[in-house]
């Protein structure tokens, strides 16, 4: 899963960074890739014996959708930094 994961993330992050940091649609992107993330997990539910391997399949996509979602949300963060100073950022980001 994992594996599958990481291939997508490789030949496909590389695009949808492009499109988050050159186009407006990083909000659009952001909610319709968080969609599909909670959609997948409501699908997952109905996991049981006869299912398991289109359910793994799933959940490597489901790793995917997440990768993006991450990448959308951190597209945000020169932005916040602007907004709230340089001090108030990294006052907040040592706290993690």
């Amino acid at each position: 899963i994992a594996t599958i994961a990481g291939i997508l993330g490789a030949f496909l992050l590389p695009i949808v960074g492009a499109l988050v940091d050159y186009t407006d649609h990083r909000k659009v992107l952001g909610a319709t890739v968080a969609a599909l993330l909670i959609a997948v997990q409501a699908v997952q539910i109905y996991t049981v014996q006869d299912t398991w391997f289109v359910m793994s399949i799933l959940q490597a996509i489901n790793s995917f959708f997440y990768q993006v979602l991450s990448l959308a949300a951190y597209a945000y963060l020169p932005e916040i930094k602007q907004a709230v100073g340089e001090v108030t950022m990294v006052t907040y980001s040592s706290q993690f």
